[in-house]
């Protein structure tokens, strides 16, 4: 996985925390989405101990909201190049 950079959303508990977890031991590059900045800080924390590749990186977005979806895509369309996925 080294190479991939990821997004997973709601990482902050759950499958996506699991998810984003196991992402990171493999070496991908994990960009965690969560809603509440404490809760995502706590489990960046978590997920950055399992990573073997760069840290984990925190965006903050409620998903229900489109505005902050919207915030979101800004930001990522900032910051990354390429984001990778499964077909």
């Amino acid at each position: 996985m080294f190479g991939k950079t990821v997004l997973v959303t709601g990482a902050n508990s759950g499958i996506d925390f699991i998810a984003a977890r196991e992402l990171a031991a493999m070496g991908a590059s994990v960009v965690m989405v969560c809603r509440d900045p404490d809760r995502g800080a706590r489990a960046r924390s978590e997920v950055s101990q399992a990573a073997i590749g760069a840290a984990p990186e925190l965006l903050l977005a409620d998903m229900s909201s489109q505005s902050s979806v919207r915030g979101l895509a800004e930001q990522l369309h900032q910051r990354f190049t390429t984001t990778d996925h499964s077909e």
